[in-house]
């Protein structure tokens, strides 16, 4: 599906462009209220004493310190 999908992209010309900085920073928002989210889901429960998820937390941390590196300013 992926090769095929490409492929008809290609072929139809759609040009893919480096968003520029107002809509760069739009995006980052967005993912870093998803991160939040993650993060969020992963620490807190809905069922009362459940311990936290555990690996919900750790990949919220790993993707926002990924965002920190790539995103420094």
């Amino acid at each position: 599906r992926i090769t095929r999908a490409k492929a008809r992209i290609a072929d139809a010309g759609v040009p893919f462009e480096t968003p520029g900085a107002v809509e760069r920073s739009e995006r980052l928002a967005a993912v870093a209220a998803m991160v939040y989210l993650i993060f969020n889901e992963g620490y807190s429960t809905n069922s009362g004493e459940a311990p936290a998820r555990a690996p919900l937390c750790e990949e919220a941390i790993r993707l926002a310190r990924l965002l920190l590196r790539l995103f420094q300013t």
